[in-house]
């Protein structure tokens, strides 16, 4: 079985960003993470709330 034309641009892109990951340093994945966060909220197009869970001592 041979894979399509478009897997085998998928994987390219994969492999591509894979090796840029790789790369990068912990302050830039950071970035990079919270800029592709705040678009795919913005095309969200509502208002998104962060929730965390409060951690207690006992």
């Amino acid at each position: 079985m041979t894979e399509s034309i478009a897997m085998l641009e998928i994987r390219k892109i994969k492999n591509e960003n894979s090796l840029r990951y790789r790369k990068m340093s912990h302050e830039e994945l950071t970035k990079e993470f919270d800029e592709t966060t705040q678009k795919f909220i913005k095309r969200l197009g509502k208002n998104i709330e962060i929730v965390t869970l409060a951690t207690t001592q006992n």
